[in-house]
């Protein structure tokens, strides 16, 4: 078994993983092994603890065959490094048929596949190579684009059965634990290109932050932790409140009066968290949620607000009403007579 120091990386990324309850024993882990740096990084750090942690590890491949023989080689490359290793590798490829416009495309594909190996019961949980310095990243972008407090909290370290034991350490720490080790990995070189949004911010707009912050990476990092264990409060108290609505054949309802008795925190993350059940979605975006309190506050009985996804909200009878429209409603989106 191989000596685990406190002091670098694979002895931090040990006490992550028990300070948060990641990996329980007997678990099987698979590792999301892309052949870049961080998970070649998640993947040898995890292949070295799995006797401490009592757990079996795997690896998942996802070639999105959108860099030509690059992604070939990156196929390739995790092919290898896993018979190195002795360990199980599942490759999934995309279908001709699924376009890749940009980076969503790209990650739901990704998403879907890993999801697929997870239901088929070959695995309890999935390990990502996601570190701090894509939290600031992300944080950065939401930022720019507009984002509530959910999406501030940036990258959770576990979401489901998806984990991120690498997420508190930066690239630069990454990078050393793989040269003090001697462990080759693929280099994507389209993350060198402005292509992106989340590229732009890594090569340029992360630079003159750090002109200002030289450790702007661990300070937007933990800021994201700080905000994302707010957030965690307010979701377990808006479930409270989410609670308190009446459930009957796909409708959510409840008296407008009792709703505004409480705070707008919660009144606005309730309305989340049931548009997203409703839909099984989490694009549920602050511009939705916005237009949903303004009509409720307003209380203008009978408007039907339209959102995406086919959800409606609407007042009736002091009652406000959140569904989704189908059969059941009447042609202009109103829940049905009682």
């Amino acid at each position: 078994m191989p000596k685990i120091s406190q002091s670098k990386l694979d002895g931090k990324v040990l006490a992550f993983i028990r300070d948060r309850g990641l990996v329980p024993e007997n678990s099987i882990l698979y590792v999301a092994l892309s052949g870049g740096p961080d998970s070649v990084c998640l993947f040898d750090i995890l292949y070295d603890l799995k006797d401490k942690l009592k757990i079996e590890i795997r690896a998942c491949h996802f070639n999105h065959k959108v860099r030509g023989v690059d992604s070939e080689k990156d196929k390739d490359f995790v092919i290898q490094l896993t018979k190195k290793y002795g360990v199980l590798l599942e490759v999934g490829e995309r279908d001709s048929k699924n376009a890749i416009k940009n980076e969503l495309d790209a990650r739901n594909l990704r998403y879907a596949y890993f999801e697929k190996i997870l239901k088929s019961g070959g695995g309890d949980l999935l390990a990502l190579g996601h570190n701090a310095n894509d939290t600031a990243e992300t944080m950065l972008m939401r930022i720019i684009r507009g984002s509530g407090l959910k999406g501030l909290s940036s990258i959770l370290p576990r979401r489901k059965k998806f984990i991120r034991p690498l997420l508190p350490f930066s690239r630069d720490e990454i990078l050393e634990y793989l040269k003090s080790k001697n462990i080759k990995y693929r280099t994507d070189k389209t993350n060198l290109l402005p292509l992106y949004t989340r590229n732009q911010i890594r090569l340029e707009i992360i630079p003159e932050l750090k002109k200002y912050n030289p450790n702007i990476i661990e300070t937007l990092a933990r800021e994201a932790s700080s905000l994302a264990t707010d957030y965690g409060f307010i979701c377990s108290e808006a479930q409270k409140l989410k609670n308190k609505f009446s459930f009957e054949k796909g409708e959510y309802s409840i008296y407008r009066e009792e709703f505004l008795r409480y705070h707008p925190s919660l009144q606005r993350e309730s309305i989340r968290l049931i548009l997203e059940e409703l839909v099984v979605a989490n694009d549920v975006t602050e511009d939705q949620i916005n237009k949903c309190i303004l009509l409720i506050a307003k209380g203008s009985g009978g408007k039907i607000l339209v959102l995406p996804h086919s959800l409606r909200l609407t007042l009736k009878g002091g009652k406000i009403y959140v569904f989704t429209y189908t059969d059941l409603h009447d042609p202009k989106g109103s829940p049905r007579d009682r």
